[in-house]
């Protein structure tokens, strides 16, 4: 059986999701003779990578399609698209017509015809809609599983089309994906609208996928904790907004809760270089201390710098009162920095509103939540961060992109 994976517009780097949820998992395929590879499409303007990497962007991504052929054995296709990486905004009439324009499905045609895949994985709603198009116009013969990702309606509340009109467009597109795909595959209920739910939950094509390939590969030996000291690392970019995904407010309100309960909290950041001097700026302006703050490379040196912490925070931005919308957002939110914390043996620390992310760590006891007064559901003594670290690594043990790839051939009804 020949799994094709699809995506528009998402960044290819070797050392990122990209490279775990796609290229890895799809060598997993490869290994169980499975795979029939990547196709990648890509703006040629991608202001985002030309920004990083200035006058490199192309050679980088020969560097990672022969990388991929010779060490992972994954066919890695890019077409390229002449747009910008702002048409990644599906909901906008304008784009969406050019994403199921008859020009980009005939280029996509051809590579699916190079391919001759019996199912494509289609990561997030562009890529679905474009293989389901594809599809219906050449008469095609392949199985669609649509990889949601994330709620579609409620994603265009971080864009700058957020109107109502613009939230109807991306309801309506989101139900017409859930009903022509053949597979859908979910990391939580709430990545399906709530008027959804009811109707297609039920049915035997929705999958839950609760355990993600991961970032990082890590078996460090987790320090030790103490009630009077602990090291905290948040990993990623800090906003000065408020109301923008990581804002240092809500990582200074969360460092000043730990510090009641604890006599001395050390907080680490590891962020890209570009946003050292905001959060210098924030460290002052909030009166937080950095134990440190760094950036990184590669994998290997986050392993590195998180060896002697104790916990991972995700600082999710508390729901605006201006948008009760993003209430429902917040409710989706499983972040790969989670992932990240896992594998690197950290106890996650999150939010009460990220709903998704508090019923996973309460199910399995694998983490703390704090609420809308930053109040913790934990009591701190040193026999309940043990019993949750062993837990953790039990727990992160089974994300492995092997045994995703095993679940979904079998939910496919493919034999592994």
């Amino acid at each position: 059986m020949r799994i094709l994976t699809l995506t528009v517009g998402e960044r290819v780097t070797h050392d990122s999701l990209y490279k775990s949820q796609v290229l890895d998992l799809s060598s997993a395929f490869s290994s169980l003779n499975a795979s029939c590879g990547v196709i990648s499409v890509l703006p040629i303007f991608n202001v985002d990578s030309l920004k990083q990497s200035p006058f490199e962007y192309l050679h980088y991504l020969s560097q990672i399609k022969a990388y991929s052929l010779s060490n992972l054995n994954v066919d890695l296709r890019i077409l390229y698209m002449p747009v910008s990486s702002h048409f990644r905004y599906i909901q906008h009439p304008i784009y969406r017509y050019f994403w199921s324009s008859f020009v980009f499905l005939y280029f996509l045609k051809n590579q699916f015809a190079k391919c001759k895949p019996s199912l494509i994985h289609c990561r997030g709603p562009i890529a679905a809609l474009a293989a389901l198009k594809c599809r219906k116009i050449f008469n095609l013969n392949f199985l669609v599983n649509f990889d949601a990702r994330g709620n579609l309606p409620l994603e265009v509340l971080m864009t700058p089309l957020n109107s109502n009109k613009y939230l109807q467009q991306a309801f309506e597109l989101e139900k017409y994906l859930l009903k022509q795909s053949d597979f859908v595959s979910i990391v939580s209920p709430n990545c399906i609208s709530h008027d959804l739910q009811k109707e297609f939950l039920p049915k035997s094509k929705i999958i839950r996928i609760a355990s993600l390939p991961l970032k990082i590969n890590s078996s460090k030996i987790i320090s030790s904790t103490s009630s009077d000291f602990i090291s905290v690392l948040f990993i990623g970019s800090l906003s000065s907004n408020r109301y923008i995904s990581y804002p240092f407010s809500e990582l200074s309100r969360v460092y000043w809760s730990l510090k009641s309960i604890f006599n001395s909290v050390h907080l680490h950041v590891l962020a890209p270089i570009q946003n050292h001097n905001a959060i210098n700026t924030n460290s002052n302006l909030y009166n937080v201390p950095l134990a440190s703050l760094n950036t990184f490379q590669s994998l290997t040196e986050i392993s590195h710098y998180s060896e002697f912490c104790d916990f991972g925070v995700l600082p999710y931005a508390s729901p605006s009162p201006e948008n009760p919308l993003s209430a429902n957002l917040a409710a989706t939110i499983i972040g790969s920095k989670i992932s990240d914390y896992f594998q690197l043996g950290l106890i996650p620390i999150v939010p009460a509103w990220c709903t998704s992310l508090t019923h996973l760590l309460s199910t399995f006891k694998v983490g703390l939540v704090y609420d809308n007064n930053y109040e913790f559901n934990f009591s701190y003594d040193s026999n309940d961060i043990t019993s949750m670290r062993r837990k953790i690594r039990k727990y992160s043990s089974s994300f492995t992109t092997l045994n995703i790839a095993e679940s979904l051939l079998e939910y496919w009804s493919f034999p592994a």
